[in-house]
């Protein structure tokens, strides 16, 4: 019997970010049918179609959930609408992987956690940075031992807009994520760059977590050039990793580890990435192959939406220009 898979929002993201790993996974599972995709774009949905492989595409995704009944979704659409469509989704019981940000705020996100546990419906949130090969190399070498401290920075070239916490968010999550731990604190700082553009800033965060670790991020927009770096600190141990987000400067990336002032371990991107595309260096074809593999298992997915709302708790406090975070509510 086949394993029936569609898709909701056929844009820029699923494009760039699905088309490759679908594939992909539809040749190494050949009994998966990409059934159906939509977008309110018929032209979008249409061309999706033909790129990707689905045998039809509509316009109206409850019509095409109540025609098709798939196993699997994959919600890829504008976080503005990502929350009442998710809500829609797993209240009918499919199990779907939804793109980040998990909606406009914290609240949006809670209500999709709502639906998931008022269903029981298996889910899992994109937040496609816990799955780059490069990342996947560094929890390897962590491996039990308790990282001290992160320092994360994510540059952008000519990013304007006054609501960068819905980019910040990726380096949010990330980070905590390495940390394994709630944040107990955190404390916001914002320099104002505002001959960019109303509302345009740098942000820095200091953060605390749980399991001891400590962190510091900064988020700058507006700078020279694309990049997303860690320089994690473990006892007697240092580790470089550079991150090759959407490929950015023809870049692999790279992880290096030091001990002693000796370098012990390098790898390069390339070197360990699950395939020469975008998608593979960037943890989209591993995030996809964790899912669809999950429910093909009956198994729950590790990253569910509860593992991100953390993130968008601390993206809020940006979007308000809050000065600390301590759990729940500030």
């Amino acid at each position: 019997m086949a394993f029936k898979v569609c898709l909701i929002g056929c844009g820029a993201q699923a494009h760039n970010s699905y088309v490759t790993p679908l594939r992909k996974y539809t040749e190494q599972f050949p009994d998966t049918e990409l059934a159906c995709c939509c977008d309110v774009n018929a032209q979008a949905a249409e061309a999706f179609a033909k790129e990707a492989g689905f045998a039809g595409f509509s316009t109206d995704y409850e019509k095409m959930l109540e025609s098709e009944h798939p196993d699997a979704v994959l919600l890829v659409t504008p976080y503005t609408v990502t929350a009442s469509i998710a809500q829609k989704v797993l209240s009918m019981g499919i199990p779907a992987l939804i793109e980040k940000p998990l909606g406009n705020n914290a609240q949006e996100a809670k209500l999709i956690l709502q639906a998931a546990e008022q269903s029981s419906t298996p889910n899992q949130v994109a937040f496609n940075r816990r799955h780059i090969p490069l990342i996947r190399a560094l929890m390897e070498r962590i491996g039990e031992r308790p990282v001290r401290h992160i320092d994360y920075r994510m540059h952008r070239v000519q990013r304007k807009e006054d609501h960068f916490n819905t980019t910040a968010v990726h380096g949010l999550d990330l980070v905590g994520f390495l940390a394994g731990g709630k944040a107990t604190r955190v404390d916001f700082a914002y320099q104002s760059t505002e001959h960019f553009g109303q509302g345009v800033m740098n942000i820095q965060a200091l953060a605390q977590y749980a399991g001891g670790t400590t962190a510091s991020m900064s988020f700058c927009p507006t700078a020279g050039l694309v990049c997303e770096q860690l320089c994690v600190a473990l006892d007697n141990e240092t580790i470089f990793v550079d991150l090759p987000i959407w490929g950015a400067r023809g870049n692999a990336g790279f992880i290096e580890v030091y001990e002693k002032d000796s370098l012990l371990y390098s790898k390069t991107g390339l070197e360990i990435s699950d395939g020469d595309t975008m998608p593979d260096s960037n943890g989209f074809t591993c995030q996809l192959f964790r899912f669809l593999n999950d429910i093909r298992a009956g198994v729950r997915p590790r990253d569910d939406v509860a593992s991100g709302l953390e993130a968008m708790n601390l993206s809020d406090c940006i979007a308000a220009r809050q000065t600390f975070y301590c759990g729940e509510k500030v």
